[in-house]
C-alpha cells in the first residue's frame, strides 16, 4: 500500500483519533474541508439522539504547517461531546447480545462477560474518523481532477426512479449530486425520497430499523489504476473491502453487477469504438479517441480502472439496535432474555452513503499514489501528464438532462463591481450566486487580511486554485472571482471549460473612488494606492486581455453592468421566409423581456396570450408584466393541458377568448407552452380574421428545437396526428432555456429525443457531443436550432428536403395514435427513431454500429427504444393513415450514417413488419 491509515477510540471515549501515514507533502488541507464532510455524515433522515449530541469538529493535530501536508504523518482527532455524560454513570455490564451485532462473537472472542467492551469499537460512530481520513484523500484527488459522489438509491423498498438509470452507469454528476446533497435522505428523486421519509416514520412509530442501498461514483479516473497481476492489487477487490468494511454493510456490486449476471454477456459487455485505426500490431490508438456507449463493467475490468466512471453499490441491512425488543440469551445466567434499547438511529442509510464515498476515496487514492509514486503533489503532477490522458472519451461528468447551462464567471480588477453586478446578475437569471472571496473565508474561518498576514498570500492563492477546481464542476452558477484569480492560466482554462468569462474593466480614478473608504485590501496596504494600483494593472494587463468578454463599468450603474454582462448570454438566429425573416432570441432571462422583444419587430394594440394552467401559473406573470411595460394590453386565454385537447374543439374556444378579449388584426397571438400550446395557437392565429400575428414563447425543449420552428401549425384528428394543419410563419420566437428548469423529467426526455434526432439528420458534431455529455445547454439548443432552421430555409413548405424531419415520425405518429397519445411524442419518436435505422439496416442502407450508437444514446437519456401492446400489423395500419403518405405508398425516412439521410417509398412491407417484430418487449 502506498497510503495507510488507522483509527482508535470508542463510541463513548473521550475522542476519535485518525493517523494518516503517506500522504505527500505541499498538499493544500484545511481543517474545515474535513469538518464540511463531517457534518455531512452527521446528517439525513432517520438519524438519532445521539446527533443532536456530538457537533464532529477535527483538530489536525500533526502532519500539516501552514496549511499544506509536510509529508509526515497526520494525526486528526474528533472529540466525543457525549463522553463527559457518561463520567458521572454507574454503567451495569452488557450480557444479553444484540442479533446482527458485533456482541456474542466479539465476546466470545476475547473472552468479555460485558458486550459493552465490543460494542464501543464495533460502533458505527468509528466511522466518523474514517470520515475524515476520506476527506484527506478526496482532497488529494480534487488536486487531479478527480471527484468521488453518492446518493441513497432505496430505502426499505423504496427504489429511486434515476434517469438514465444506473445501469448502464454512465452520466454522473451536476444535478444529481447536488439534489442529493439537498435531500434529507440524499436521494435526488424527490417522490422516491418523500416515500423513504415515510417508511423512515413508520419504521419509527413500530419500533423498527430500515436498511438500504447506496451508490458511489467517481468521475476521472484515469485508465489503469490497480493491477491484473496480483489477487491483492485488483482495484475492484481493494473498493469491495473497503465498502464492505463498513458496519452493516452485507452486499457490494461493481457497477450493475447482479443484475449483469441475469443476462447473456452480448447484453453486458461494454464494447469499444474508436475514430482511428492502429496501423501495426503495437498499439497506436489513443484512449482520447476510445470510445464506449455504456459502461455496464462500472468502471472496472480485470481488477483495473478503464477510464469509465467508476461505479460502486453498497447494500445496507437495517441497524441491529432496535426499540422492539428481539429474542436472544443473558450470556451471565444462560436463560432466554429480550434485548434492551440502546440509543440508535432508525435508518443511518443516508449517514453511511457517506462514509462511503470516505472509504471509495481512500482506496482511489491509495491506488493513484501507488501508480504516480512521489513525495510531494509537485512531483506527482509532474507523472500525472501520461496518467491523465488514459481517461477513455466516455468519461463523463453530466446531470440527469446531460447538457446543463454554463456558468458565468465575473472578474476584474478590485472595485470594478464584480461581486455587485455578479449578485444582480444572479437575482435577475434566478441563478446562485458565489462569491469566490467570500467562500474562502468562510472556510479558512478568518477574513482575507488575516489570511494574507496569517498564511501568507501563496496560501490564498492556493485556495482560489482550489475552488477553481470545485467549481468548475458545478453548473448554472454566477462566480464573482477575486481580481487575481485568474491571472493564472491554469484557472483560467479550469472556469472556462464550463463557462462563460467576463472581465470588468474600470478607469484608475474610478477605482481609487470606490474603494477611498475601504480597508480591507490586503494589496492596497501602502502609503501611495495610485501607484500600486498602476502596478498591479499592468502586470495583469496581459492575462485580463486573454479573458474574451469585457465590460467597462466607468460610470455606469450596478443594473447598466447587469444588464450587458446578461445580454452576452443571448443568441440571435434569423430565419428566412418565402416573405420576408423572423428571428429567434435565444438566451436566459428572456422571457421577462418578451414585450421589449415584440415591440421591436413592430408589433403593437392588444395581445392573446395563449398558455395552460400549469405554465401559465410559473411563467405568465412575468411575460404579462413585461407586456405591459413595454405598452401592450395583454389578455389571457386558457386551454386544458394536453395532447388529447390538441383539437379544433379546443381552437374553436380560443375564438371565442379572442373575441371577448377584442383581438382584432391589429393584435398579435403569443403562444407560452409546448408543442401543444404553439400548434393550436398557432393553427388559431392563422385562421382568426384571415390571419394574425403570431409569436412562439417555447417553455419545453421540444418546442424550442423543433415545434416553434419552420412555421408548421396544426391540430390532431382522431385518424391522425396533426391532419388538419396551416403554415404560418412566427413573426419572433423567444427561447428562454430557465424555463427548462420547472420542467419535468419525462417531457425533457422527449425534447431530448428532437435533439438526438437533429444530430442524427444534420450534425454528427451535435450527436458526437451528446454522446460525449457534460455539453453547456445553450450551444447545443443553439445547434439542434441550427439544424432545423437550415432545412426549413431550403423548402419553407415541406415539398423535398424538408421531410428528412420525419425522420422517427412515421412509426412514432402511429404508436401515438394508437396509443390514443397517452404514449408521449418524445418517447414515440424515439422509438420510431430506432425502428427506422433498423429498417435501414435490412435494407443494407446503414451499418449495424448506428444502429447500436443511437441505442445506447437514447437509453442514457431514459428514452424507450422497443415497445410494447400492439402487433405490428395494427402499426402498420396506422401508419397508412398518415398524413406523410404519398398516393398508395408509405415514404420512409432512413438514415444511411449520422448526418446522412435518404427518403424513399420502396420499403417493403414485411421489412417493416419484421423490424417492428423485433422492436417488441416480451
Amino acid at each position: 500500500m502506498a497510503l495507510r491509515f488507522l483509527t482508535a477510540g470508542e463510541s463513548h471515549g473521550p475522542c476519535l483519533i485518525a493517523i494518516i501515514e503517506g500522504m505527500p507533502a505541499g498538499l493544500c488541507l484545511s481543517e474545515e474541508e474535513i469538518n464540511v464532510d463531517l457534518r455531512r455524515r452527521q446528517g439525513g433522515y432517520g438519524r438519532g439522539q445521539r446527533m443532536e449530541i456530538e457537533r464532529d469538529e477535527v483538530e489536525m493535530l500533526s502532519g500539516v504547517a501552514n496549511g499544506l501536508t509536510t509529508g509526515a504523518p497526520i494525526a486528526l482527532r474528533i472529540e466525543n461531546k457525549d463522553w463527559a455524560t457518561w463520567q458521572d454513570r454507574e454503567v451495569p455490564p452488557w450480557t444479553v447480545p444484540r442479533p446482527g451485532h458485533a456482541d456474542l462473537a466479539g465476546a466470545i472472542k476475547y473472552g468479555f462477560s460485558d458486550l459493552r467492551l465490543v460494542a464501543e469499537r464495533a460502533s458505527a460512530r468509528e466511522t466518523a474518523a474514517r470520515v475524515a481520513v476520506g476527506a484527506v484523500a478526496r482532497r488529494l484527488l480534487a488536486e487531479f481532477g478527480i471527484a468521488v459522489n453518492s446518493y441513497v438509491a432505496e430505502i426499505g423498498g423504496v427504489v429511486a426512479e434515476i434517469s438514465p438509470p444506473p445501469s448502464p452507469p454512465q452520466l454522473w454528476g451536476g444535478a444529481l449530486w447536488e439534489r442529493a446533497e439537498a435531500s434529507d435522505v440524499r436521494c435526488p428523486d424527490p417522490t422516491a425520497a418523500e416515500a423513504m421519509r415515510q417508511r423512515i416514520d413508520q419504521a419509527r412509530a413500530a419500533g423498527d430499523s430500515l436498511g438500504g442501498v447506496f451508490v458511489v461514483v467517481a468521475t476521472g479516473v484515469p485508465v489503469g489504476l490497480g493491477s491484473h497481476v496480483h489477487w491483492d492489487r485488483r482495484l475492484d477487490a481493494r473498493l469491495a473491502g473497503a465498502v464492505m468494511s463498513i458496519p452493516a454493510i452485507k452486499g457490494v456490486e461493481i457497477g450493475p453487477a447482479f443484475e449483469n449476471a441475469r443476462k447473456r454477456g452480448t447484453e453486458v459487455h461494454d464494447e469499444i469504438f474508436t475514430k482511428l485505426k492502429a496501423q501495426s500490431s503495437k498499439l497506436k490508438v489513443q484512449m482520447s479517441n476510445v470510445k464506449r456507449y455504456s459502461n455496464r463493467a462500472g468502471g472496472i475490468e480485470g481488477g483495473m480502472s478503464n477510464g469509465e466512471p467508476i461505479v460502486v453499490r453498497a447494500a445496507m441491512k437495517p441497524i441491529p439496535t432496535t426499540v422492539t425488543p428481539l429474542q436472544s440469551v443473558d450470556l451471565v445466567t444462560g436463560e432466554a432474555a429480550h434485548t434492551q434499547y440502546q440509543r440508535s438511529d432508525v435508518c443511518a442509510v443516508p449517514a453511511a452513503s457517506v462514509v462511503g464515498e470516505a472509504m471509495v476515496s481512500w482506496v482511489i487514492a491509495d491506488a493513484l499514489m501507488e501508480k504516480l509514486g512521489g513525495d510531494s503533489i509537485e512531483e506527482m503532477k509532474s507523472r500525472w501528464k501520461w496518467a491523465s490522458g488514459q481517461v477513455a472519451s466516455g468519461q463523463v461528468a453530466s446531470d440527469l438532462r446531460t447538457c446543463k447551462l454554463a456558468n458565468l464567471i465575473i472578474t476584474g480588477f478590485m472595485g470594478s463591481g464584480k461581486s455587485e453586478v455578479g449578485r444582480e446578475v444572479a437575482r435577475r437569471l434566478g441563478r446562485e450566486f458565489v462569491d469566490m472571496d467570500t467562500l474562502i473565508e468562510e472556510r479558512v474561518g478568518m477574513a482575507i487580511p488575516d489570511i494574507f498576514a496569517q498564511r501568507g498570500e501563496g496560501f490564498f492563492r492556493q485556495q482560489e486554485r482550489q475552488l477553481c477546481q470545485e467549481l468548475a464542476q458545478r453548473h448554472g452558477l454566477v462566480i464573482a472571482t477575486g481580481g487575481g484569480a485568474l491571472i493564472p492560466e491554469e484557472n483560467r482554462q479550469v472556469l472556462g471549460t464550463n463557462g462563460l468569462l467576463v472581465c470588468l474593466n474600470c478607469d484608475v480614478e474610478e477605482i481609487l473612488r470606490r474603494l477611498a473608504k475601504v480597508e480591507n485590501r490586503p494589496l492596497l496596504d501602502v502609503a501611495d494606492r495610485r501607484e500600486r494600483i498602476e502596478a498591479l494593472l499592468a502586470q495583469r494587463r496581459e492575462a485580463y486581455s486573454r479573458i474574451p468578454h469585457h465590460i467597462d463599468t466607468t460610470g455606469l450603474t450596478v443594473e447598466e453592468v447587469a444588464e450587458r454582462v446578461i445580454r452576452l448570454l443571448t443568441e440571435k438566429i434569423v430565419v428566412r421566409t418565402p416573405t420576408g425573416s423572423y428571428p429567434i432570441h435565444l438566451g436566459e432571462g428572456l422571457l421577462a423581456q418578451v414585450g421589449e422583444l415584440v415591440r421591436e419587430q413592430g408589433l403593437q394594440g392588444k395581445v392573446a396570450l395563449v398558455t395552460n394552467p400549469t405554465v401559465g401559473e410559473l411563467y405568465a406573470p412575468a411575460v404579462i408584466r413585461s407586456l405591459r411595460e413595454a405598452g401592450f394590453e395583454p389578455v389571457v386565454c386558457q386551454v386544458p393541458d394536453g395532447e388529447v385537447y390538441k383539437t379544433l374543439d379546443t381552437v374553436s374556444s380560443l375564438y371565442d377568448q379572442f373575441i371577448k378579449g377584442g383581438l382584432d388584426r391589429s393584435g398579435a397571438v403569443l403562444a407560452l407552452g409546448g408543442g401543444v400550446i404553439g400548434d393550436m395557437a398557432g393553427f388559431a392565429a392563422a385562421t382568426y380574421m384571415r390571419g394574425v400575428p403570431l409569436v412562439q414563447l417555447p417553455t419545453t425543449l421540444l418546442a424550442m428545437v423543433d415545434a416553434s420552428i419552420g412555421g408548421k401549425v396544426a391540430v390532431d384528428h382522431p385518424r391522425g396526428k396533426n391532419l388538419i394543419g396551416a403554415f404560418k410563419q412566427p413573426e419572433l420566437v423567444v427561447i428562454d432555456p430557465l424555463a427548462l428548469a420547472t420542467l419535468g423529467e419525462a417531457e425533457m426526455r422527449c425534447g431530448w429525443a428532437e435533439v438526438i434526432k437533429a444530430g442524427i439528420i444534420g450534425s454528427p458534431s451535435l450527436f458526437e457531443q451528446l454522446e460525449e455529455g457534460d455539453q453547456p445547454l445553450l450551444p447545443v439548443i443553439a445547434e439542434a436550432i441550427g439544424v432545423k432552421v437550415a432545412i426549413v430555409e431550403e423548402d419553407p413548405y415541406e415539398r423535398g428536403r424538408r421531410a428528412v424531419l420525419n425522420l422517427g415520425h412515421t412509426f412514432g405518429h402511429a404508436l401515438e395514435v394508437l396509443s390514443g397519445f397517452t404514449l408521449r411524442h418524445g418517447e414515440a419518436v424515439s422509438i420510431g427513431l430506432v425502428a427506422a435505422t433498423r429498417t435501414a439496416i435490412a435494407l443494407g442502407l446503414c451499418d449495424e454500429t448506428v444502429a447500436r450508437r443511437l441505442a445506447v444514446l437514447l437509453q442514457r437519456f431514459g428514452l424507450p427504444t422497443r415497445y410494447g401492446g400492439y402487433e405490428p400489423g395494427e402499426i402498420w395500419e396506422a401508419m397508412a393513415a398518415d398524413k406523410k403518405k404519398r398516393g398508395k405508398k408509405l415514404r420512409f425516412v432512413l438514415p444511411r450514417a449520422i448526418g446522412q439521410i435518404e427518403i424513399t417509398d420502396q420499403v417493403p412491407r414485411a421489412v417493416v413488419l419484421g423490424v417492428l417484430e423485433r422492436l417488441r418487449e416480451r
